[in-house]
C-alpha cells in the first residue's frame, strides 16, 4: 500500500502528530507545500485550527489533489478547542470526490501549548490512530 503524510503546522503540534503517523506507516511527513510525487492509496492530511480558522495552504492543498493520485484520505487535526480542520478536509475532499476514512483523529491541545512537545499519552493516541487506519484499509 502506498501511503503519504502531509500537514500544515504553525506551532509545531500538528507537525509532531504527522511525524508520529509517518513513523508508524514508514514514510516521511511533509508539509502541504510539497506535492505528492506518486499516486497513493492512503493520504494522511492534518492541520491545526487557529481562531476557528484553517490556513488557506491546507485548503488549497486538498483542493488541488488529483483524484487519480489519491484513493482515500485520513484526516487529523490539533487545536485548543474544536476540530474544525477535520470538517474542512472532509468537505473539500467530498467536493473533489475523494473518500475520507470514517475515523479521524483530533488532538486537543492546551490553548497556548505550542512547540510539538506531546505527552506520552498523546503520542500513543496518534500511533494507535495510524495503526487502526492502516489495518482497516
Amino acid at each position: 500500500m502506498n501511503i503519504a503524510v502531509r500537514y500544515h503546522s504553525r506551532g509545531g503540534n500538528t507537525k509532531a502528530v504527522a511525524g508520529i503517523i509517518a513513523q508508524v506507516v514508514g514514510v516521511e511527513a511533509k508539509s502541504v507545500s510539497e506535492p505528492l510525487e506518486q499516486p497513493v492509496d492512503l493520504l494522511f492530511v492534518g492541520a491545526p485550527v487557529y481562531a476557528m480558522m484553517v490556513d488557506s495552504s491546507l485548503k488549497n492543498f486538498v483542493r488541488g489533489l488529483d483524484t487519480n493520485m489519491v484513493k482515500k484520505i485520513a484526516a487529523f487535526s490539533t487545536a485548543g478547542s474544536h476540530p474544525t480542520a477535520i470538517s474542512v478536509i472532509k468537505r473539500i475532499a467530498a467536493e473533489r470526490n475523494i473518500p475520507v476514512c470514517e475515523e479521524t483523529f483530533f488532538l486537543k491541545m492546551g490553548l497556548l501549548k505550542h512547540g510539538g512537545k506531546l505527552a506520552d499519552e498523546q503520542v500513543a493516541q496518534a500511533r494507535d490512530f495510524a495503526k487502526r487506519i492502516v489495518e482497516s484499509q
